[in-house]
């Protein structure tokens, strides 16, 4: 974390930690983790998980629709952030939506 001790003249980026135990303060990452879990049961042991439901489960989650995201799915805001507009560009980048 060095970075985020910079004395600059400018601030590079505002670094915000979460409390242990505070899933409150982790509101994104609490909902992922409720949804694996429709696939994944707690106590599940990721060894007995098979490469290829993890990939469904990857799948799932990229092409599920997210109000944070304002209706867009991961990939979408992804390419979106990208500025990916031309099919050929998209392409070239196909194998992130596919692996």
């Amino acid at each position: 974390m060095e970075a985020s001790r910079y004395k600059g003249k400018n601030k590079r980026m505002d670094v915000f930690y979460a409390h242990p135990y505070a899933s409150y303060e982790r509101g994104t990452n609490e909902n992922h983790n409720g949804l694996i879990r429709r696939f994944l049961p707690k106590g599940t042991k990721m060894e007995d998980v098979s490469e290829e439901k993890v990939a469904e489960i990857q799948h799932w989650l990229n092409n599920l629709p997210r109000r944070i995201l304002g209706g867009k799915t991961p990939i979408e805001a992804f390419l979106e952030g990208l500025s990916i507009t031309d099919e050929n560009d998209l392409a070239k980048i196909a194998w992130l939506i596919v692996s």
